[in-house]
């Protein structure tokens, strides 16, 4: 499977999630305002998301790792299937 996503790492800078630092968010920007959109969540909050877009990348490689090593002796258990199911979620591929 090849991943078709911007290669990381990718780094949360502020509101912004860049894959180098260079102040442009070269994958997004979390900041509602943004987007023309009335800003309502605390500052921490959008800060956050921008932290766990950033580890998307390696979230995903581990996940990919981890689901392979196991899959032969726990296929069928159910973590294992969450786990092949949030690949397919992030990869647009089927399970």
């Amino acid at each position: 499977m090849v991943d078709k996503h911007t290669p990381g790492p990718w780094y949360a800078v502020g509101f912004q999630v860049e894959i180098e630092d260079n102040d442009a968010p070269d994958i997004c920007n979390c900041w509602p305002a943004v987007f023309g959109q009335i800003d309502t969540r605390p500052t921490a909050e959008i800060l956050a998301n921008a932290r766990l877009i950033a580890a998307a990348p390696d979230l995903l490689e581990l996940a990919k790792e981890v689901c392979e090593a196991i899959y032969e002796e726990r296929r069928n258990c159910g973590m294992v299937l969450k786990l092949r199911a949030a690949i397919a979620k992030a990869t647009g591929s089927a399970t």
